[in-house]
């Protein structure tokens, strides 16, 4: 690569080697983010700034550093192992900067997981953390889910399975799957990172206390949330998995008649909100998601 390129995107690994401190990433308008960084001494205007532990990006930096960036990922598609390494800094970098643009770029997170694949990544928990930012701010992009699979796939490998760190680690996902669901409530991808965990580590690993405590706290969630098909969704496939492998037979008939309970419960909430304030603007397809359910509980 051109060394005046590789020089110009190096001016900015301060702000991108250590991340583990940032808690969001944001992209302003340039004349926002003139007044952002007004009063920061001796700023660079290099076009980002950590401003309390929050990373703003301006969009007029997209046009400086997009056009690097993105010539050294596909630069580096066909690289052996060894060349491959040998730019690794550079193509660490690259890939960090382009995917704080656009966390949608597939290419890019294929150069990070080459970096897993090939043991370049050193730091699980800030690779972690950096995904997290990511999907928080991109939610659309299926491939840094799969990225984050990998990552926790590799962090039970170094840290094994035992029932205490597969407990300890998918409490503290929950928490981050929570933040994320909290933003984008109805998002598929988040419910199937939750999926993946209790398949992988608690369902594989025979951890039934684990399973029975991440049943009841989806159900609650479910009791709260009547318009969340994929929580749903995700709690039939558990009373199923935990009816079969217990033998419950009755546990199928409960969920009916829960779920029945649950429709009667919210159908004389919205009547009577109805009835009190005529703009409410709820309506009965609301409950959509768990009559869905009960359709999936009679067929079993």
């Amino acid at each position: 690569m051109d060394k005046n390129l590789s020089q110009k995107i190096s001016e900015y690994s301060h702000f991108f080697s250590h991340m583990q401190d940032i808690k969001e990433i944001d992209h302003i308008e340039g004349q926002f983010f003139g007044f952002l960084v007004q009063d920061i001494k001796n700023y660079d205007f290099s076009g980002i700034a950590v401003i309390e532990n929050r990373m703003a990006i301006s969009f007029g930096v997209f046009d400086v550093l997009y056009p690097i960036c993105r010539k050294v990922i596909f630069g580096s598609q066909n690289l052996t192992n060894e060349e491959f390494e040998a730019r690794l800094e550079e193509i660490n970098l690259a890939s960090r900067i382009i995917l704080c643009l656009n966390g949608e770029m597939n290419s890019a997170i294929n150069r990070r997981l080459r970096m897993l694949e090939l043991n370049l990544i050193k730091n699980i928990e800030e690779e972690l953390h950096f995904v997290k930012l990511l999907t928080l701010k991109f939610k659309k992009s299926s491939a840094l889910w799969y990225y984050r699979q990998k990552l926790i796939k590799k962090y039970f490998d170094e840290k094994g399975v035992s029932k205490e760190e597969v407990e300890k680690r998918i409490t503290f996902e929950d928490g981050i799957i929570e933040e994320f669901l909290v933003k984008y409530p109805r998002n598929y991808y988040g419910w199937g990172y939750k999926k993946f965990l209790i398949d992988e580590y608690i369902i594989k690993s025979d951890y039934n206390d684990l399973l029975w405590k991440e049943y009841l706290k989806i159900k609650e969630y479910c009791e709260k949330n009547v318009h969340n098909f994929s929580a749903f969704h995700l709690l039939g496939t558990l009373t199923y998995k935990i009816a079969k492998k217990e033998n419950k037979e009755n546990m199928i008939k409960e969920q009916i008649t829960w779920a029945n309970n649950l429709i009667k419960k919210y159908e004389d909430l919205y009547l009577l909100e109805s009835l009190e304030i005529k703009d409410k603007g709820i309506k009965y397809h609301e409950l959509e998601s768990v009559k869905r359910f009960l359709v999936i509980m009679k067929k079993f």
